[in-house]
This record gives structure tokens, sequence and C-alpha cells, in this order.
């Protein structure tokens, strides 16, 4: 049986989806909503604390919906506790499960800040990547570029050869060549229906070039091209 998904590109790393019977907003860092129906509980990730994809404007989301639940990076609570005030928040840690009403959250150690996200639900298996990438680069120290690359090869290692519905996915043109090798090894280790590129500072160009190079590559996984802002995309799943 198919499921229908909206996805709807928020800016940066900020993605709202909505399925049959919820609302997954993750990374809300800036951008504007679309309309939300109040009937329909709204989960809200932040992968960690950091100014990107993190921005206490989430807390205002409280009442637009019939149920709001946080759900929080481990290294959130080090810089605001505006989530204590939420009726509904929970903190995760990395490389743990959860049973959240009847969705199931998986984490992965990010090789930056906070966490990784995995969730089942509805029938979806969504990747959400935060800041778990390949942070090679070309001014930094050999040994440091080892480690995170050690390090992210290490989290992937942990989902190789699943296959998500939906994942959101680093590219990042600061990086220069760097930039497309967490990528890389996320569509040959791992892979999903539909591969959503995320965190590439407003380069819509970068994202139309690695499609382009790359999608007869990595045929069972459809890299989708990001235009601008507020982009709509209706899947069957």
């Amino acid at each position: 049986m198919e499921n229908t998904c909206k996805v709807t590109y928020l800016d940066h790393s900020g993605f709202l989806l909505e399925t049959g019977s919820r609302y997954l907003l993750f990374d809300f860092w800036k951008g504007e909503l679309p309309p939300l129906s109040y009937d329909k509980p709204l989960y809200i990730f932040a992968s960690h604390s950091h100014r990107d994809h993190y921005n206490r404007r989430i807390y205002k989301l409280e009442n637009s919906c019939r149920k709001v639940t946080y759900i929080l990076g481990f290294d959130i609570p080090d810089m605001d506790n505006s989530w204590k005030k939420m009726e509904h928040a929970m903190i995760v840690d990395a490389n743990r499960t959860y049973l959240l009403d009847d969705m199931q959250i998986e984490t992965l150690l990010s090789t930056d800040e906070g966490v990784a996200f995995m969730i089942q639900t509805d029938g979806l298996s969504i990747y959400h990547a935060g800041d778990l990438h390949w942070w090679e680069w070309s001014d930094r120290e050999e040994e440091r570029n080892r480690m995170n690359i050690r390090n992210y090869k290490y989290e992937i290692s942990k989902i190789a050869g699943r296959k998500f519905d939906l994942a959101f996915v680093v590219l990042d043109p600061r990086q220069a060549e760097f930039g497309v090798k967490g990528m890389d090894l996320f569509l040959s280790e791992v892979g999903a229906r539909f591969v959503f590129p995320m965190h590439f500072w407003g380069d819509f160009g970068l994202v139309a070039r690695y499609r382009k190079e790359n999608q007869l590559k990595y045929v069972t996984s459809r890299i989708m091209e990001i235009t601008e802002t507020g982009q709509e995309f209706v899947l069957q799943l």
C-alpha cells in the first residue's frame, strides 16, 4: 500500500514532512512554515544546538497543533533550557532507540554536535543527518580530518545496507571538493528512495550539479533537486 508524504524545504537543513497522521519538523532555523492543520500532532526535531539548526522560535509553535512534542539533541540543554517550559519535550542521547507514541526514533552520534535521527512512522523510514557528515577541510590539521572521516565512516557503518524511504543528507560547498564525500558514502553504503540534499548554504547550483553528475551512478536512490526555499514535494511511497 502506497503512502503519500509531502516534504517542504524550509531552508538550509530545515524540512517539514506531512504524513497521513502527523507533521515532522526538522532543524527549523529559518524560513516560513506553510499553514498547519491543528488536528494533526506536530513533532519538532532539533539535532543539535548550532544556530543554523536550532532556534528558540520553535517554542512559539507550542500551540500550533493539538499536540506538539519536542525531540532535542543531548547538547541543547547545555546552552538553553527553554524546552523545560514545554508540555511535551524529550532530550535524546546518541546511539539510542526511543519509542514515542507510536513512533520509533533511533539516533547516531554526530561528527560535529548532537545526533542524527532515524525515524519509523506511518510505514515510512526517515533519516535526517543533522551535522553527521564527512567533515574534511583543506585548512585543518590532517589528524583532525582523519579523526572526523574515521568517525563518520564508523557511524555510517552502523546503518550500512539499510534502505530508507526518505533521507536528508549534507552537501556543503564551503568544503570545496570534500563537501560531497559524506553524501557519496551515504549513497554507496545506505541509500534511500528519495534523497534530499541539505546544508548547502543557498548554493542551489551545487544541488543541481551533484544530481546531474551522480543520479545515474546511484540508480536506486532518487536525488531530489531543490531549487528554492518553500519548495514542496508530494511523494508516493
